[in-house]
C-alpha cells in the first residue's frame, strides 16, 4: 500500500510507479495534503488507462469539479484492474457524481465504490442507480451521510438486486425509503449486509422494514443504531426474524426500545410460537411458514430503555437458545436479576454492560460467578458502573480463581470510582499475577477498551 506523502507535492512520483505498472503498488491512498487539480488528476487518469496492477484507489478529501470527475470517470471506463474506488470531497454533488459513475457503468472490475459525504441528493441517487443497474462485478455500495431522502431511495431500488453491502447510514431516510428497502430485499437475493443507522425511519419504517426481512434469503447482517423504530418496530423485527434464519447480526442500539419490544425479541428467541393461540392458524398467520427460532449471534441493544425485568426475559429466552454469543446492554438498567439470568446463558460469549449502573449490585456478580455462572464468557465489560471499591475488590479477588468464569479472558473495568483509590492498581496487579492469561483493562493504556 502506497500513501502519498505530505509536503504539497502533485503526483508525479506515484504516476512513474503507475505507468511502470510497479507490482508493489496495488493499494494507493493520496492525501489530502498533496496536490490533486486538473493537472495532477489528468496525469494520474493517463497513467490508470493501461495500468494493470492498481486495485484500490482512495482520494477521498481532495475537491473534483465535474470536469475532473469526467476524467476519472472515463479512466475508469478503460481501466481493467481496480476493485475498490473512493474519490472527492463534500462538494463532488449531483453533477460530479453524474460524470463519476458514468464510467462506472462501463467498468467490469469494480466491487466497491464508495461516495460517503459527496453532496449527494435524490438526483444523484438516480444517476447513480442507472449506472449500477444490472452491473455484474459491483458488490458493495457506500452512499452514506448524502441528502438522499426517501425519493433517492425510491430511484436506487431497482438497482440494488446484485449488491451484497449496502451503506445507507445517516441519508434522511423515513418510512416511505423504508418501504422501498424492504421491497428491495424481497428481490435482491444478495444482500448480506444493510446499514440505516442515524436515519429517522420511526416505528412505522421498522414494520416496513421487517416485511422485507421476513422474506429475505440473503440478509445476514442488520444496522439500524439510532432509527426510533421503538417497542413496535422491534417487535415486527423479531417476527421476521423468526423466518429468516440466516441472519446473525442485529444493531438496534438507541432506538427507543423498551420492556415490550425485548419481551417480543426474547419470545422470537425462545418461543417462536409464543401467542398464537390455535396452531391450526399457523398457515395464515405465517403465509405457510412455520417460525423457528431467531438465529442471532450478536445482538446490540445499547442505549435503550430496557429495565432489568426486560434483562431478565432476554437472558432467560438465551438460557433456552443455542446462538445469541455476543451481547450489548450498554446504557440500560441490569439489576440481579438480569445479572443472574445472563449468567445461566452458557452459549453466551461476549457481554458489555458499559454504564448500566449497577452500583452496589456489582457485588453480585460475584454470587454469579460462584453459581458458576458466565462459564463461556471471553469478554466482560463494567467500564462506568459507578462501583466503589469493596465491590470491585470482591469482584478481582473472585477472578483470582482460575475455576471462576473460566473461559474469561478479557475484564474491562475502567471508569469506576474503585479505579480512583490508591490501593486499586496493587489490586490489579495482584489478581493479573494470579491469573495471568485474563487481561484486566482499567486505564487509557490497557489493551481493553471499555464501551
Amino acid at each position: 500500500m502506497a500513501w502519498g506523502a505530505k509536503g504539497g507535492r502533485g503526483v508525479d512520483d506515484l504516476v512513474e510507479r503507475l505507468t511502470r505498472g510497479d507490482p508493489s503498488l496495488s493499494s494507493l491512498h493520496i492525501f489530502a495534503s498533496r496536490k490533486f487539480g486538473r493537472e495532477e488528476v489528468q496525469k494520474l487518469c493517463q497513467a490508470l488507462r493501461a495500468n494493470t496492477t492498481l486495485k484500490e484507489l482512495y482520494a477521498s478529501g481532495h475537491h473534483l469539479t465535474p470536469q475532473t470527475a469526467g476524467m476519472l470517470g472515463a479512466m475508469l471506463a478503460a481501466n481493467t484492474s481496480l476493485v475498490s474506488i473512493c474519490l472527492g470531497d463534500d462538494a463532488l454533488g449531483d453533477a460530479g457524481v453524474l460524470e463519476l459513475v458514468d464510467g462506472v457503468k462501463q467498468n467490469s472490475t469494480l466491487q466497491k465504490v464508495d461516495l460517503e459525504n459527496k453532496g449527494i441528493s435524490s438526483k444523484g441517487a438516480d444517476s447513480i442507480a442507472a449506472a449500477i443497474q444490472g452491473h455484474q462485478s459491483l458488490q458493495q455500495l457506500v452512499l452514506a451521510h448524502n441528502h438522499l431522502s426517501d425519493e433517492g431511495v425510491r430511484l436506487l431500488q431497482p438497482a440494488l438486486a446484485l449488491l451484497r453491502r449496502l451503506d445507507l447510514r445517516g441519508c434522511h431516510i423515513g418510512s416511505q425509503g423504508a418501504q422501498c428497502l424492504a421491497t428491495a430485499l424481497r428481490e435482491a437475493h444478495s444482500l448480506e449486509v444493510l446499514r440505516l443507522d442515524d436515519n429517522p425511519l420511526t416505528e412505522h419504517g421498522g414494520s416496513a422494514l421487517a416485511a422485507g426481512v421476513w422474506h429475505s434469503q440473503s440478509l445476514r447482517e442488520l444496522h439500524l443504531c439510532n432509527t426510533g423504530i421503538g417497542d413496535e418496530g422491534l417487535s415486527r423485527l423479531a417476527q421476521a426474524l423468526t423466518h429468516a434464519s440466516q441472519l446473525t447480526y442485529l444493531d438496534v442500539s438507541a432506538c427507543s426500545i423498551g420492556d415490550e419490544g425485548v419481551s417480543d425479541l426474547a419470545d422470537a428467541i425462545s418461543d417462536p410460537f409464543h401467542g398464537i393461540a390455535d396452531k391450526a392458524m399457523l398457515n395464515e398467520e405465517f403465509h405457510g411458514a412455520a417460525p423457528t427460532p431467531a438465529h442471532l449471534h450478536v445482538l446490540k441493544l445499547r442505549d435503550n430503555q430496557i429495565s432489568d425485568h426486560g434483562v431478565k426475559e432476554l437472558g432467560e429466552a438465551m438460557q433456552q437458545s443455542s446462538s445469541l454469543q455476543d451481547l450489548d446492554l450498554a446504557g440500560n438498567q441490569v439489576g440481579i436479576q438480569g445479572l443472574k439470568c445472563l449468567s445461566a446463558a452458557s452459549v453466551l460469549q461476549k457481554l458489555c454492560l458499559f454504564n448500566c449502573k449497577l452500583g452496589q449490585e456489582a457485588a453480585d456478580i460475584v454470587s454469579c460467578f460462584k453459581d458458576n455462572g458466565f462459564s463461556n464468557v471471553r469478554e466482560l465489560d463494567l467500564t462506568g458502573n459507578e462501583v466503589e471499591g469493596p465491590q470491585m475488590q470482591s469482584v478481582l479477588e473472585a477472578v483470582q480463581q482460575q475455576d471462576v468464569a473460566p473461559a474469561l479472558k478479557v475484564l474491562i473495568i475502567g471508569g469506576n470510582p474503585a479505579a480512583q483509590t490508591d490501593s486499586f492498581s496493587e489490586l490489579v496487579d495482584k489478581a493479573r499475577a494470579a491469573r495471568p492469561t485474563l487481561d484486566i483493562a482499567w486505564q487509557a493504556t490497557d489493551p481493553g477498551q471499555g464501551g
